[in-house]
């Protein structure tokens, strides 16, 4: 396999609407940095998601699984398919902008970074250690830091890049997370003891359309928290 410095990992589950209408926009990034795109689908039953990936021919590497994995599973294994050393998630219904990537890539040459929050107009994440439990909370920008890096407890496994190396030594999501949520908290929160760096990357801009997610759309708020 010819070795890339980015791979597209996105996990799918009965994504075809989302995937036409965002995956124009991943190519676009995906080829300012000759990026190789892998897509899992996790089981698509409820559409023709599986019949419009094989559609795209050789646009991306594509894998199915005939039982359900779960989210966290289902990363893990695109993860293992790539061979780019900086690895972006995205979910279905996340528009990278055109540079998006090759702004992230930067940040790499610091050996010290572990991953990037990408942005699409939401906060960064922020914790601490209180009454000897760890809480997390949102950290709002102000018109001072709005437009400057800053550290994150995590970056968000629907619109983050990360270092392949450093998630192969944190052994990826935890499947404890199944079937999805916080596998990505974990993992930012093992990163930061670990020493690496976590940063919320204003300039790598996407648009994130939560309404329209597939969760959203099949599961309750109460189901999901």
């Amino acid at each position: 396999m010819k070795h890339k410095t980015v791979s597209v990992v996105i996990p799918s589950w009965n994504s075809q609407s989302q995937m036409k209408q965002n995956l124009p926009y991943v190519f676009a990034a995906a080829g300012e940095v000759s990026a190789e795109i892998i897509v899992v689908d996790d089981c698509s039953t409820s559409d023709s998601s599986v019949k419009y990936l094989k559609s795209l021919g050789n646009k991306i590497q594509f894998f199915v699984y005939n039982n359900n994995l779960g989210y966290g599973e289902t990363v893990n294994r695109g993860v293992s398919y790539a061979s780019g050393v900086v690895i972006v998630l995205l979910n279905t219904d996340v528009r990278p902008s055109k540079d998006c990537f090759v702004k992230a890539l930067k940040y790499f040459e610091n050996e010290t970074i572990y991953a990037l929050n990408f942005n699409s107009g939401e906060d960064w994440m922020g914790g601490e250690w209180k009454d000897g439990l760890f809480h997390h909370f949102r950290v709002k920008p102000t018109l001072e830091n709005k437009n400057k890096v800053n550290p994150s407890l995590w970056a968000s496994g629907g619109q983050g890049a990360f270092s392949k190396s450093k998630w192969m030594q944190l052994q990826g999501m935890d499947p404890i997370y199944k079937p999805f949520y916080w596998e990505d908290t974990d993992m930012g929160f093992n990163a930061w003891k670990r020493g690496w760096k976590v940063l919320w990357a204003p300039e790598c801009k996407v648009e994130h359309d939560h309404q329209s997610s597939v969760i959203a759309s099949n599961f309750t708020n109460k189901f999901v928290t």
